[in-house]
């Protein structure tokens, strides 16, 4: 059956916005002040930038539906390919009960702020959001994607402009900085180094912009639209990520700075003063739809790397089959199934707001094997494949590309090592410490006991 190519560089760049860009990363960065800004260009430049070109050239020249599947499979072989499309997909184990436990704890915030809710709501809404989109993603691939977009366009880029506005006016209109606007806060203090792990979520909110490459075959002339949404996309969520940052440490106090409700706070803030706290619960709704249409376009992407894999035997039969709308639905079944098991680790954790950066922190150190597995990739093509044609090309030949890979590999090796320290202020140093640990090790290997336990009849379907 011919696949109908309906998407275009605006729905391009719009799924890249609703797969990267979240305002949880916000509050976290926000307490840093100013000093927040040098880390950031440190990450624009050493990774995210890196990973959008090595994106835009493998998206381009092997414009295929699989994604980080068919590239690494096409350098390193199927057994690696299979590992990569798993590093992709394992994280959303963590990931998600974490993001939609912080969209849950936003949402009954803003039904009534002095209700105190017990772990089980909070589990209890977690799981059923999950189920709720695994559904909607069963439903077909227009729907979901529609719907990431629609949350990307409301409930991302709207919110985070609309609290950059904040803070102009709340300065504009004499109000006092919580952060000092100064040069000297631009030097990170011993607080700040004594909390690297907080430091590697600045790399764990940039990333993803290779996720969309999985839709490679409904996308319209790949070779212009990827590398295009790429560009536009990079622009979007710098500006984005680094004003809205900026603008809640400059409104909230750092000691009132809470890193599940601090985009409240700002809003509660700058609007209750004028008598708009009418807009709160509005913006607030909005926030939390921005949140789900993130783990919305998630909860496929990987997925469909994995589907291609499991088509060429790296998986059983029975997931190599789609329902009658073309989905995966037995692969999106198990991750939602393995997904509401992880909840029960809040039961483990004293409060929202570690379980929240836990999960966060360790699905990041997983993901970022993929992320090494793909500056590799990019670097190992040019030198095995020049030939292969490029209609993006990374510029600077062998230096070009090997300077962007060693950055890439730099900066996850860096994220991996400071992810890995515990933070003074919320952790069990030891308990943490352990858990990310141990769960590194475990997913690393996973994927290499699954590929060789692969059987003859593993074969792929006509």
């Amino acid at each position: 059956m011919k696949i109908k190519k309906h998407i275009g560089t605006f729905f391009l760049t719009m799924l890249n916005i609703a797969i990267v860009a979240s305002v949880t990363g916000f509050s976290v960065n926000a307490q840093f002040g100013l000093a927040f800004i040098p880390f950031f260009i440190l990450v624009l430049v050493c990774f995210f930038i890196p990973s959008g070109l090595v994106t835009a050239e493998l998206a381009a020249a092997i414009p295929e539906e699989g994604g980080i599947y068919r590239w690494v499979r096409k350098a390193f072989g199927k057994r690696w390919g299979f590992a990569a499309a798993c590093f992709q997909m394992f994280p959303n184990f963590f990931w998600f009960p974490g993001v939609v436990a912080f969209a849950a704890a936003i949402f009954l915030d803003i039904i009534d702020p002095d209700f105190t809710y017990t772990k089980p709501t909070i589990t209890a809404i977690t799981v059923v959001i999950l189920w709720l989109l695994t559904y909607l993603n069963c439903r077909g691939i227009r729907t979901t994607m529609l719907f990431s977009v629609i949350g990307a366009g409301f409930g991302i880029l709207l919110p985070g402009f609309f609290i950059i506005i904040l803070a102009i006016y709340f300065l504009a209109s004499g109000g006092q900085s919580a952060t000092p606007l100064t040069l000297d806060a631009l030097i990170p203090t011993k607080s700040a180094l004594h909390n690297l792990s907080y430091l590697s979520t600045l790399f764990l909110t940039f990333t993803g912009i290779e996720v969309a490459a999985s839709y490679a075959n409904r996308v319209q002339s790949p070779q212009k639209n990827f590398p295009r949404s790429i560009l536009f996309s990079i622009i979007l969520i710098a500006i984005l990520y680094l004003f809205a940052s900026l603008s809640i440490a400059i409104i909230v106090p750092k000691n009132n700075l809470n890193m599940i409700t601090g985009v409240i706070d700002l809003m509660t803030r700058v609007l209750t003063p004028f008598r708009l706290n009418s807009l709160i619960p509005i913006m607030g709704i909005l926030i939390v739809l921005g949140i789900i249409s993130l783990v919305n376009a998630w909860i496929f992407g990987p997925i469909k790397s994995i589907y291609i894999s499991a088509k060429e035997g790296c998986l059983p039969p029975y997931f190599q089959k789609l329902n009658k709308h073309g989905m995966p639905e037995r692969l999106l079944v198990l991750q939602a199934t393995v997904t509401s098991l992880m909840p029960l680790l809040f039961y483990l954790n004293p409060s929202r707001v570690v379980f929240f950066f836990t999960m966060y922190v360790m699905s990041g150190v997983i993901y970022m094997l993929m992320y090494f597995l793909l500056f590799l990739t990019a670097w190992r093509l040019r030198k095995n494949e020049p030939d292969l044609k490029r209609p993006f090309k990374i510029p600077g030949g062998r230096f070009g590309i090997g300077l962007t890979s060693l950055l890439g590999v730099c900066s996850g090796i860096f994220c991996l090592i400071f992810a890995m320290l515990p933070s003074r202020t919320i952790v069990s140093p030891v308990i943490y410490t352990v858990s990310v640990v141990l769960a590194y090790l475990c997913i690393v290997i996973l994927p290499f006991w699954i590929y060789s336990k692969r059987k003859p009849h593993w074969t792929p379907l006509e």
